[in-house]
């Protein structure tokens, strides 16, 4: 490790004071719905479209054995099979049918699905999102190594507050895409934020500066305030940003840099079916409508 990235990452490590605990109803209680015990367990699979940078997204579902239906994905530091998060319910999994709730903002989504089981594969079949699906999941367990670790590591500080990428999740939740003549860095981070820095240059070490007012080095900074609202902050004139890259691992293909940005506030966003926009471009209280980042990390290279 290089002693300038080190010497950062003591600086940021100061800020993390975070003990994360986690576990299961230790106590079985009776399932609140007729589960088939066939389906107790962890189903998952691996896509390898191309659609993903990574090459590849891993997704799943476990069954508990009180009822309960959770999200699987990959923890991307050991390649090890994990929970995302829970579903809101499982209405139904019994007699070939799977039926599953999520709550999206202050609305529910069901979702259903029919199924059958065979030497140990799930396959499927539902009407999601009105898109028909079908599939296969084989069988797996929690903490089951199934892919390559990769080094993702995305940690920043907004405004004295830290944050970090997401270490379970369906694919790489912090990664360096690498177009040969431009470079995108792409991170989505805990409690819902997200960050996309545009760089129109070759990838490689040095600094470089961060100015959307020109259009070509570019940077969104997204906050997600539930799944209908969001924050969108970015970089002008006057507030700016700074990207250092300070190594890059041809062998392993992964980089580490420095991030350090104050942005302003840019708009308001409404998500949903009709998309809507409001802008408000001239906002200048740098008390309220901006923020200031200082982030470290090492990304894979795709």
């Amino acid at each position: 490790m290089s002693k300038p990235f080190s010497k950062h990452l003591s600086v940021i490590s100061l800020f993390i004071a975070i003990v994360v605990t986690g576990c299961f109803d230790n106590n079985p209680v009776t399932p609140s719905i007729n589960l088939d015990p066939n389906l107790i367990g962890t189903w998952y699979k691996i896509d390898t479209s191309s659609n993903y940078p990574s090459s590849y997204s891993v997704s799943g579902i476990y069954f508990s054995p009180i009822g309960g239906a959770y999200f699987i994905g990959v923890e991307t530091e050991t390649g090890n099979l994990g929970i995302i998060k829970p579903y809101d319910s499982l209405l139904q999994a019994s007699d070939g049918v799977i039926v599953l709730r999520d709550k999206i903002s202050r609305w529910y989504h069901y979702d259903t699905l029919f199924y059958s089981i065979n030497n140990n594969v799930l396959t499927y079949k539902s009407n999601r999102q009105e898109v028909n699906q079908n599939g296969n999941y084989i069988r797996g367990q929690l903490g089951e190594h199934i892919i390559p670790p990769v080094k993702s590591d995305f940690s920043i500080v907004i405004n004295g507050k830290i944050f970090q990428n997401k270490k379970i999740s369906n694919n790489a939740s912090a990664y360096v895409q690498d177009f040969g003549n431009q470079f995108l860095i792409v991170a989505t981070l805990n409690e819902n934020w997200a960050i996309n820095i545009s760089e129109q240059q070759i990838l490689k070490t040095g600094s470089f500066y961060i100015n959307n007012e020109y259009g070509n080095n570019r940077i969104w900074f997204f906050h997600k305030i539930d799944e209908e609202t969001g924050i969108e902050y970015g970089a002008d004139l006057i507030y700016t940003g700074k990207l250092e890259i300070i190594s890059i691992n041809e062998k392993a293909k992964t980089i580490q840099g420095i991030i350090t940005a104050n942005l302003k506030y840019v708009a308001t966003m409404w998500i949903n079916k009709i998309a809507k926009r409001d802008y408000f471009l001239n906002k200048t209280n740098t008390d309220t409508t901006s923020i200031k980042i200082y982030g470290i990390f090492t990304l894979p290279i795709y």
